[in-house]
C-alpha cells in the first residue's frame, strides 16, 4: 500500500513539473508565427515573430522563400489555412538561421512585402 501511495506520489510530481516546465517554456522561447489571409486580388501572407528579425527574400519559380537570420531558437505556429494563391509553407533550420519557404498555386506570381515594428511582422 505505501509503494502504491509513493508511486503515485511521484508520478504526480512528474506530470506537475512536466505541465509547469511547459508553461513556462512556451512563455519564454521566442516564435515566428505564420497565417494567410486572402483578398479578392491578393493573398497575404503575414510572418509575426516575437522580437525583431533580420530577413532577406528570393524568389524562384512558384516560391517564395524567406531567410531569417538569428541563433536563436524559434518555435515556428502555424494555424491551418485555405488560399487561392498560397498551397503551403515549410521551414528549415540551420547554425544561425531559419529558411520559411511559401509554395504558391501559380508561377508567374508577383510579391511585395512591408514590416511592422510592434509587434514585429513581415
Amino acid at each position: 500500500m505505501a509503494s502504491r501511495k509513493k508511486r503515485s506520489t511521484i508520478l504526480g510530481g512528474v506530470i506537475l513539473f512536466l505541465f509547469l516546465s511547459g508553461i513556462f517554456f512556451s512563455q519564454t522561447q521566442p516564435f515566428i508565427k505564420l497565417s494567410v489571409k486572402d483578398y479578392p486580388t491578393l493573398s497575404r501572407v503575414i510572418i509575426e515573430s516575437s522580437f525583431p528579425i533580420s530577413f532577406d527574400i528570393e524568389k524562384s519559380s512558384s516560391l517564395l522563400m524567406v531567410n531569417i537570420s538569428t541563433d536563436v531558437p524559434f518555435r515556428i505556429q502555424r494555424g491551418a489555412f485555405e488560399s487561392r494563391i498560397i498551397k503551403s509553407f515549410g521551414w528549415s533550420k540551420g547554425k544561425d538561421f531559419y529558411i520559411l519557404a511559401i509554395r504558391t498555386k501559380v508561377r508567374n506570381f508577383s510579391y511585395d512585402y512591408f514590416t511592422l515594428s510592434d509587434p514585429p511582422k513581415l
